[in-house]
């Protein structure tokens, strides 16, 4: 029997593999990306936020760890400094 932690995760995972898809389309529009996201329901951008705020305490592990390469060193640079910088855990925004 599945749990709704598994369920939860599993859709995390299709979410994820559709936007990696999206993204490594040729001429994929971030700046349409970013609209859209900000346009949406406040609460949902919020959601947003907690789920890239994830993404970038896993890639400032990964840097700090070692685990790049070329291909993503940079990304992984800038998402430590940005969570260094913080001072907190971006995954925990306020459900308002």
């Amino acid at each position: 029997m599945i749990n709704y932690r598994e369920k939860a995760a599993e859709r995390a995972r299709v979410a994820a593999r559709a936007l990696m898809k999206a993204v490594n389309e040729m001429g994929f529009d971030n700046e349409a990306f970013a609209e859209e996201v900000c346009g949406d329901n406040r609460t949902l951008q919020q959601n947003a936020f907690r789920a890239i705020g994830a993404v970038l305490i896993k890639m400032a592990w990964n840097h700090e760890a070692g685990y790049e390469d070329l291909r993503n060193a940079h990304t992984g640079m800038v998402a430590a400094k940005i969570v260094a910088n913080y001072g907190g855990d971006l995954r925990f925004v306020p459900f308002i």
